[in-house]
């Protein structure tokens, strides 16, 4: 059981940070961020390097659903979004962050900021499913671990399995990810 002087990352008065504003796109991104996090349906936004925003879409409470002709310019651009669930990034995501090589993923949630960004290029998609695949039953030992020790409460084992699946992932890869809490 979790020591009452310890904070869980899922207690409300867990430390937060400041996010990163000292970029153009990072200080443009968080600004659209803070708008969307709470929202109920997922909203996306690409910004070029300079913080210029090239579109935003409003999707439902689960997807965002981008035509081709929409994708056309948004290569080497940052994209954002909001993740109603709180969870981490899909698989999806990152692969859609590998095909259109994008300079940073980001997805925000009502407590968290998850980041994600290639070193200096993306690897390709197949070996990213490879590593998932290879990763994920570590990744399942690390939670079931939390949970026999009560260090994780049952509602949070998807955001938390899916969290320790990057990290292991982008340590495999050598690609940069993480979370946290602004």
């Amino acid at each position: 059981m979790q020591n009452s002087w310890d904070f869980s990352v899922y207690d409300p008065n867990y430390p937060r940070v400041s996010p990163d504003i000292s970029t153009p796109v990072h200080l443009a991104a968080v600004k659209f961020e803070e708008t969307i996090r709470n929202d109920f349906n997922e909203n996306g936004a690409f910004f070029r390097a300079d913080g210029t925003l090239i579109f935003s879409k409003i999707g439902t409470p689960t997807n965002i659903l981008f035509l081709p002709a929409e994708l056309t310019g948004v290569n080497h651009s940052v994209f954002s979004h909001n993740h109603p669930g709180g969870h981490p990034f899909s698989p999806q995501d990152v692969q859609h962050a590998t095909e259109l090589d994008l300079l940073e993923l980001r997805a925000v949630a009502p407590r968290w900021r998850y980041i994600m960004h290639s070193g200096e290029a993306w690897p390709l998609w197949p070996t990213i499913e490879q590593s998932i695949k290879d990763e994920m039953p570590f990744a399942i030992d690390e939670i079931n671990a939390m949970l026999k020790a009560g260090q994780l409460q049952q509602q949070y084992l998807h955001i938390e399995l899916l969290h320790h699946l990057w990290i292991r992932v982008s340590k495999s890869l050598n690609f940069h990810y993480h979370r946290e809490a602004s």
